[in-house]
């Protein structure tokens, strides 16, 4: 009885292991099932527009979407690799200059030559989209140090735009979000561009170049306190009348960009100059994640999806038809930038240029890292000049009357073939072939002469040869080489 008591309370305990394992996988599938409705039905359910990685060529071309919408007409000049293309660019004549368009996005340190060539492609035709570098609100003092060269020689230089400058308010207050800024053309359009915090002063350009004429343009600005759109006339940004004049009578001529984007666009000789506010509008898009929900723009496309709203798909970075560009923040995907580049290059063909100069790695470490670049060549030459100190001088061949750096590895390879024992490695292999020898033949006299005498029956190996390896010794390299090349002849008819 007590033994069955005991079989029954063991069942009952294992009875009891059972449920609890069974409630604890239990548990674990639900919490499975829950994590898997709370985070991959929702993302999935996200993905349907973002789903998308970038391409490889996308992550290393950051022209490829302004390519993409360009077409045909778009070329990527890399540096070196297409500096002629370059040169033959900017010599040509008024009659092909007019038909293409030079994007220049990075200016480093070219000379005021560089500078005056691009000035007369332009005046005879072509078209120069630059760009001026973007400044942080608390990092204004240090802009003057870091602006486009090019732009400097035109006298063009950017300023902070703060809530000191005068505005004459909008008929109708509009509310929108200060990261957008209405982008106004000369047919009454008007584009969604992402604004930035200063404009540009050309005060110096009106009077460097009498005979530049500035396409009209309607400037705002958002306005951080109230949230409204706010209108500046060129005469309450300090510009003379005279000055502001130049812009209000050239009508019709382009079209009118906000300041906030292309602050700069005119007339020169013969082409045009358009200088953008950064150089971020026509590369890839940044991708992000805007928290703030006060700063993102309701749509259609986005009032009903997630409060934390990265950028759309890079898919549509392929897709080039205008019906599929809308509301697409960050660089050329929005459709409104889309559309901007489109006009603004009209049918000519456009080259993308990182920067007009592209020099070597070896000139950009010594320009910038000098004394590096020099604490490595001593290295190196303190290094050559140890090497005889650790193993030995060079040695001097009677066939070459000076030292040569042959002779000297050859010396370097002498030192570790005897530190690592080659010669006694030789003299043991021979003494275990005689005891081999004399061990098969059988021999009773195992002297010299009688070794060689019985190899030279066995082998056909001449006498020389067999005494040269098993009992010569060497003086030098040569021989020790020697001998053991014997050695290894007459070792293998006893393997």
């Amino acid at each position: 009885m007590a033994i069955s008591h005991r079989i029954k309370s063991d069942q009952n305990q294992v009875s009891g292991r059972k449920i609890i394992w069974l409630a604890m996988v239990a548990v674990l599938l639900f919490l499975a099932y829950v994590l898997f409705q709370k985070y991959h039905i929702d993302q999935q359910n996200f993905d349907t527009v973002t789903v998308y990685t970038p391409k490889t060529v996308v992550k290393k071309n950051r022209y490829f979407a302004a390519k993409e919408m360009l077409g045909e007409r778009a070329y990527i000049l890399r540096g070196n690799q297409d500096s002629q293309k370059v040169e033959e660019l900017l010599d040509e004549d008024a009659e092909f200059a007019q038909n293409h368009a030079l994007m220049i996005y990075d200016f480093s340190s070219q000379k005021s030559s560089d500078h005056e060539k691009i000035l007369a492609w332009v005046s005879r035709g072509g078209h120069l989209i630059t760009a001026s570098q973007v400044t942080l609100y608390d990092d204004l003092d240090s802009y003057q140090e870091r602006q486009n060269p090019l732009l400097l020689t035109l006298g063009i230089t950017y300023k902070f735009l703060d809530n000191n400058y005068s505005a004459t308010q909008l008929d109708k207050n509009t509310s929108i979000s200060k990261q957008i800024t209405p982008l106004r053309l000369a047919d009454g359009q008007t584009l969604l561009v992402e604004a930035d915090w200063g404009m540009f002063d050309t005060s110096e350009l009106l009077q460097k170049y009498p005979d530049v004429k500035l396409y009209n343009y309607a400037w705002f600005y958002q306005n951080a306190n109230d949230m409204t759109l706010n209108y500046i006339s060129p005469i309450d940004t300090g510009m003379s009348e005279s000055e502001s004049q130049k812009i209000w009578t050239v009508a019709n001529k382009g079209h009118n960009f906000s300041p906030d984007r292309a602050l700069v666009d005119m007339s020169f000789g013969q082409g045009r100059i358009t200088v953008l506010a950064n150089q971020n509008m026509f590369v890839n898009p940044n991708f992000y994640q805007n928290t703030n929900q006060d700063d993102q723009l309701e749509s259609p496309e986005t009032s009903n999806t997630s409060k934390v709203m990265p950028s759309r798909t890079w898919q549509i970075l392929t897709e080039t038809t205008d019906s599929k560009m809308h509301d697409y923040q960050g660089g050329i995907v929005n459709a409104d930038h889309a559309y901007f580049l489109k006009i603004l290059t009209g049918m000519r063909d456009v080259y993308f240029l990182p920067d007009i100069q592209s020099v070597s790695l070896l000139t950009l470490l010594w320009e910038n890292m000098r004394l590096t670049m020099v604490g490595l060549i001593l290295t190196i030459i303190l290094a050559l000049l140890a090497l005889p100190k650790r193993f030995g001088r060079l040695k001097t061949y009677q066939t070459d009357i000076s030292q040569n750096i042959f002779g000297f590895f050859g010396h370097v390879g002498q030192y570790l073939w005897v530190s690592d024992g080659a010669h006694g490695i030789l003299q043991t292999n021979r003494e275990s072939f005689i005891r081999t020898v004399i061990a098969k033949e059988q021999l009773v006299d195992g002297t010299p002469a009688k070794i060689i005498e019985i190899l030279n029956v066995k082998t056909a190996l001449s006498t020389h040869l067999i005494q040269n390896a098993l009992y010569d010794s060497w003086q030098n390299d040569e021989e020790f080489l020697y001998i053991s090349r014997n050695f290894a002849r007459l070792a293998q008819f006893y393997n």
